[in-house]
């Protein structure tokens, strides 16, 4: 935080409150939920919550804190998609755990890891089939559109509800979703100015009213953006610059594009925010587009990008759906579906988890 920030003093509390719980959040992401293992670290975790075990509450709680920091700080729970209402409070304690440890990326950007994990894959045998879409799934029966497979085990990363639907199951169409976003990637014509930085978050005037329209699955009056600007061959290999717009918004299942009035009243927004010398949308040359409808197609209904919300507590073993089934040995689970949630540290972690209970599983 800036020095001489009117929060400065609140922020520089709560960051040494919380900043050095990182590690003990690292365990709870890497280790199954029922591993004795995390006893200690959730102990320590919740040593800070007391009784109020919700983003929300846990927050609200801190009346020292100024409440546009407390705004600031619980808009981080829509990275797991739902309001702060509706997760436990140790994400009150990851945007401490950022400032305190970094925020890293690979060199050549997030993609990276993907090509790395096929790497891995490829030189241990395994064969990658790409744009094969898969139109049913059964016990050692996996039907594409183009061949048929019959594997002993199956290892699923799809939202639960598309799985179910795979599998022949009636899905009903949930009454909680997590959000879904409208992403803008875009090359620029010329560089941000020098004090834009790498990740920026545009926060919404009225935090609760953007909660209420993604609840109610309605584009909201403004909502809360990343800015995520890459200047040329400093992380990506490009030799332009690029941004990615990245807006929160409903589980709609819609298509919108670069015109759409809500792309275009938030870009106008975030250039405003952030004093751009030039609107946003003048300086694009070239683009592409991520939207509900996109996600839809092969994640949560409407494009819900982390599927079906569940209550706080619904959390560590509690969690569904589980990484496997006694009722259906033959299915294992990764994703956002499963414990710890979405983004890339939990899905690797969750990963981590079900691919270590699977392995334990054949040698028994």
């Amino acid at each position: 935080m800036e020095s001489g920030n009117a929060w400065q003093p609140a922020w520089d509390r709560f960051e040494a409150e919380h900043g050095p719980l990182g590690e003990h959040i690292t365990t709870m992401l890497t280790n199954d939920p029922w591993d004795a293992a995390i006893v200690p670290a959730a102990a320590k975790l919740f040593l800070h919550y007391g009784s109020r075990l919700t983003t929300k509450k846990y927050l609200d709680g801190l009346s020292w804190m100024p409440e546009d920091l407390r705004e600031v700080i619980s808009i981080h729970t829509l990275n797991a998609g739902v309001a702060p209402s509706k997760t436990l409070a140790l994400f009150a304690t990851m945007p401490a755990v950022m400032s305190t440890d970094g925020v890293w990326v690979p060199t050549g950007g997030v993609n990276e890891l993907a090509q790395m994990l096929a790497r891995l894959a490829t030189e241990s045998g395994a064969s990658i089939h790409l744009n094969e879409r898969v139109t049913s799934v059964a016990r050692r029966r996996v039907v594409t559109e183009t061949a048929t497979y019959e594997p002993d085990i199956i290892v699923s990363g799809l939202d639960a509800g598309v799985l179910a639907g795979l599998m022949g199951k009636k899905v009903k169409q949930s009454r909680s979703a997590s959000c879904s976003g409208i992403a803008v990637f875009a090359v620029l014509d010329e560089e941000l100015p020098s004090e834009v930085v790498t990740h920026s978050v545009i926060m919404p005037d009225d935090p609760d009213d953007l909660y209420s329209s993604l609840k109610n699955r309605t584009l909201p009056a403004q909502t809360m953006a990343f800015l995520n600007y890459y200047r040329a061959g400093h992380i990506y290999p490009n030799a332009r610059p690029t941004v990615a717009i990245l807006l929160t918004a409903p589980p709609d299942g819609k298509q919108y594009d670069i015109t759409s009035d809500f792309v275009q009243r938030e870009m106008a927004r975030i250039s405003d925010i952030l004093e751009l010398p030039r609107p946003l949308s003048a300086m694009i040359t070239d683009h592409t587009m991520l939207h509900p409808e996109y996600f839809a197609g092969f994640g949560g209904l409407g494009g819900a990008l982390y599927g079906e919300s569940h209550p706080w507590w619904r959390s560590g073993p509690f969690h569904a759906p589980a990484y496997s089934s006694w009722r259906s040995r033959w299915l294992w689970r990764v994703g956002a579906s499963v414990h710890p949630g979405g983004g890339i540290p939990a899905v690797l972690g969750g990963a981590l988890i079900s691919t270590n209970r699977l392995l334990s599983s054949l040698s028994r």
